[in-house]
């Protein structure tokens, strides 16, 4: 635990930051082995270097959660600008005995595309869902061995654009221990 600093120290530091922060803007400042290190004031900074392991635990996590289907969605990119580009180039023709001219039109191809982007994004999602639940329970064991709650860490780290898909799979798990997540059957 960092000491304390007394009121004529923080008077210092004050006098040597004035004119050279920004009017309203808060910031961290530390002092470690001679350096003095800068980070912006908030919760994701600070909770970063107060649970270092949990925060690179939910870097992992987010990671895999962010890469997620991407095999597959180019994957079924690439298939559907080749069925659009065998339409137009009439490459069914012999094969399928339907004449694939009257297909050849504006319509079709947003026809394919949009069936194509809701697919991805339906098994994009469904994907997504299917890593944070790999790495669930261990992420709420290190929130409870942290002491700390669901709800805190999602308070910490909201902002912090490294963890925004962890965060988002966080805020829709009604859950709030380690005890496998209740399944909604629709």
């Amino acid at each position: 635990m960092a000491p304390e600093i007394d009121d004529a120290e923080k008077q210092r530091i004050a006098e040597a930051l004035t004119g050279v922060m920004p009017d309203g803007r808060k910031c961290f400042v530390q002092c470690s082995g001679g350096e003095v290190t800068v980070e912006s004031q908030g919760s994701a900074a600070e909770f970063r270097r107060d649970h270092a392991e949990l925060y690179g635990q939910l870097l992992t996590a987010n990671e895999g959660i962010s890469d997620a289907g991407s095999f597959v969605t180019i994957l079924l990119m690439v298939g559907g600008l080749l069925v659009c580009l065998a339409v137009h180039m009439a490459w069914f023709d012999g094969i399928l005995g339907v004449p694939v001219g009257s297909l050849q039109s504006w319509w079709f191809y947003v026809l394919v595309a949009v069936g194509v982007f809701g697919i991805i994004g339906a098994y994009g999602s469904a994907r997504e869902q299917q890593v944070y639940g790999q790495y669930r329970q261990e992420i709420f064991l290190a929130i409870d061995e942290a002491g700390l709650t669901k709800n805190t860490v999602l308070a910490a780290i909201n902002d912090d654009p490294a963890l925004k898909s962890i965060a988002e799979r966080l805020r829709k798990d009604r859950s709030d221990s380690s005890r496998p997540a209740r399944q909604h059957r629709y």
